[in-house]
This record gives C-alpha cells, structure tokens and sequence, in this order.
C-alpha cells in the first residue's frame, strides 16, 4: 500500500475518532502527495492533464486527488447520484474520495469546512453505459472559441516572429493576439486557445509578461484540446518547471491552478456558443427555418495593427 493510500485510509477510519484538525491535515497530506505525483516528471504531467481534461469543472485539488486515484475516470458520482440514476454501485467497489468545502457560522465568523464526499465512477457502475464526451467538428469548435474570445485575433501575415514557440501569441502591449498564417483549422484552435490563456491569465495583472507563465499556457491549451478530442503533442510542456524543485506543494498548486482556471474559463464561453449552436441546428430540424449566426462582441473595439483579421 502506497504513503497516499494510507493516508486516504486512515482519513476514513477509524470513523469518528479523529478531530477537524487532524481531518484537515490528512486532507492536506493527501493533496499535497497527489500534487508532487503529478509533476515528478513529463509524463506524470502528460496524465494528470489527460485527466484534468475530463474533470475541469472540479477543483484542482480534487482533480489531483481524482487523479492519484482512479487515473482512468471519466464519469463520477456519489452513490446517492447514481441511484438516483437507477444505477447501483458494484460489490467492493473502491470509491475515490474529494473533498466538498461547506461554509459554517460560529461566533459571528463564517469559515470554511472540506467534507469528504466518496465518488464511484461509471467503471464501478452496474450495467453502466460507458461514459462518451460530446464531440464536434473542428469548425464548430473554432466558430465557438473565437465568439467568446477576450482579445482581438489577427494574421500576422509578414515576419511572424521566429522566437515564438507556437502558432499565436499574446501580445500584452496590444492586448491583441497574432497568429502565424497558413494553419489549417486544428492547429489554430490549439494555437489561439494558448494565446487566449494568456490573455485570460493576464486580465487582471499589471506588467504581465506571458513568458513567464509559458507553462500555465500550455497546460491550458493541451487540456482544452484534449477536452474535445483534438490532438494537442505541440503544446504538451516540455519539461517541468526548474522551481517545482524547491515550491511548496502548495504553491506548485497555484501554477497548476492558473492554468486550469484560464482553461475553464475558455470552456465556458465556449459552451455559451456550442449551446446556441445545438438549439439553432434544433430549430432548423424542428422548425424548418435558419439558425440565426452568433455575433461578435463589439464592446471592445478596437484599431486594427499589423495584420488582417484570424477569421
């Protein structure tokens, strides 16, 4: 049995004879493992993003905890969610524990308690479906991304500069992104999506320099395009950052968290758009008549720069 198995055990018993605090610190012990596991090397980095890329919409730290335990996952829910379903949950089925923060009042203050919540996944279900993602095309994918873009996208169409590692980037002076010419659809919904990482990480800092969060970028793009099933090799990080050596694992956390939040942020303009989408194609199905178009947000307009518009 493994250091983080044993302190997930000893979390859970002997049940009712350990207090808040020492609850809380085997919570932490158990994160903190999760986080050095996902970062010891490439290619634990490579899996913990192939699992963040099912789970965004969790916690980081509970995607991590997800992660050191049922890497492969795909779908989960408490036993009462599945029954709800109709489903049962198999005999000896090892469930894979996060944790809920719930506030409470006392005295006057509100502080925050994480409750442990027991997750099965759809693998430990009875007569389960096997999970399958929506997909869509390239195309739809594109369309939806740019609609809910932050920044203005344009061509670059002359001296693309050498030095940048991919096929866009954000330029913090012009709150513009600039993209390579020539791609094909794929590779600039992975470029863009890093360059909108970066915008989106830049929102509310002053000075940003986007080559200092190379990293948070990448694991961005990597894991929203795995998301939606699209190739994504280019963008997986190269290496691991020199500081992790000597970070905290909380504060290895908060890299792997910046990157996270912009990735879910993008997700959620973009499902703004791949909603619309689906009910327009249902009134051209039910209704016989055309889906009215997206259209671009105007409230920051912008001069063009140096190139001709991305779309």
């Amino acid at each position: 049995m493994s250091e983080f198995e044993k302190t997930m055990n000893k979390e859970q018993n002997p049940a009712g004879k350990l207090t808040f605090k020492e609850r809380d610190e085997l919570r932490i012990k158990a994160t903190d493992e999760a986080t050095v596991a996902a970062v010891a090397d490439t290619g634990s980095l490579h899996a913990y993003l192939e699992t963040l890329s099912r789970f965004e919409r969790y916690s980081t730290g509970n995607t991590l905890l997800i992660h050191a335990q049922r890497p492969t996952a795909t779908r989960i829910m408490d036993m009462s969610g599945w029954n709800k379903t109709g489903k049962q949950i198999k005999k000896g089925a090892k469930s894979i524990a996060i944790y809920e923060p719930q506030k409470v009042e006392k005295n006057g203050k509100t502080y925050t308690n994480f409750v442990r919540k027991n997750m099965f996944d759809v693998a430990d279900v009875k007569d389960a479906t096997p999970y399958t993602p929506e997909r869509y095309s390239v195309d739809q994918l594109l369309k939806a991304l740019f609609e809910g873009k932050s920044v203005d996208v344009e061509v670059l169409q002359n001296n693309y500069p050498p030095s940048e590692p991919h096929g866009a980037f954000y330029d913090a002076l012009d709150n513009v992104i600039y993209c390579r010419p020539g791609m094909n659809n794929a590779d600039v919904f992975m470029s863009v999506a890093y360059a909108l990482a970066h915008a989106d990480m830049a929102a509310d800092v002053d000075d940003y320099v986007p080559g200092e969060h190379e990293f948070e970028a990448e694991c961005a793009a990597y894991t929203l395009c795995r998301k939606h099933g699209l190739p994504a090799d280019p963008m997986m990080p190269k290496s691991i950052p020199e500081g992790f050596r000597t970070m905290k694992p909380a504060e290895i956390r908060k890299c792997l968290d910046e990157g996270h939040a912009a990735m879910k942020h993008l997700c959620s303009t973009m499902y703004k758009s791949l909603g619309k989408s689906k009910e327009n194609a249902q009134g051209v199905k039910d209704e016989r008549k055309p889906a009215g178009s997206g259209q671009r947000d105007t409230s920051r307009p912008r001069e063009q720069k140096r190139g001709g518009d991305a779309r």
